[in-house]
């Protein structure tokens, strides 16, 4: 069983308060949804991501933080349409001058 899984309903809301601090750092924020990507992961439940292989999880925020991140509403609903994820939909549909050094991978090494 996952950390996150194992945590209490207090625990788990503690961990919800830090990542919408304005004080949170990005890392940290991720470490915290990369605890609820392993939960998710772990239950199997809703859809899987055909590039990253991750079940995907709602996390509202401004943009995805890491692989198996759907952050918005519209996105929640666009995994049903296109399957991706919001992170690996972001990456896959930006715009050529948005990349940062090399064409973005859209294979993404996907997991079975």
């Amino acid at each position: 069983m996952s950390y996150f899984q194992d945590l209490s309903p207090e625990g788990k809301q503690a961990l919800h308060a830090e990542f919408e601090r304005d004080t949170t750092t990005d890392e940290r924020r991720v470490e915290i949804l990369t605890l609820v990507r392993d939960g998710a992961d772990e239950a199997q439940m809703g859809p899987k991501c055909p590039r990253c292989g991750h079940y995907s999880f709602h996390c509202p925020w401004d943009h995805a933080l890491i692989e198996g991140h759907v952050y918005s509403n519209d996105g929640a609903r666009e995994i049903y349409i296109t399957g991706y994820c919001e992170f690996c939909f972001d990456l896959i549909t930006q715009e050529e001058e948005d990349w940062q050094g090399d064409a973005p991978d859209w294979t993404g090494g996907v997991r079975g």
